[in-house]
């Protein structure tokens, strides 16, 4: 997410969340559109990104997904 940041000036921007729900211990990456990693956590464990489109990686597989400001989304692999 690219923001503009004015001095004397403050920014709100919209997050939501993501939960991959896995068994065992893995850890999912969180990929843009070009493929760019912007996270990577524990299966299980929350993270926030900004509102938007994602793919998320676990082992070999790839899964897409859309996170809403405000609102949590749980991917159950």
């Amino acid at each position: 997410m690219t923001v503009q940041v004015d001095a004397g000036h403050s920014g709100e921007y919209q997050s939501g969340s993501l939960t991959v729900k896995a068994a065992g211990s893995d850890y999912y990456a969180v990929l843009d559109a070009s493929g760019t990693q912007l996270a990577s956590k524990q299966v299980n464990q929350l993270v926030s990104l900004p509102a938007g489109k994602y793919s998320v990686r676990l082992g070999n597989n790839i899964q897409p997904t859309t996170v809403t400001a405000g609102q949590s989304v749980v991917l159950n692999w």
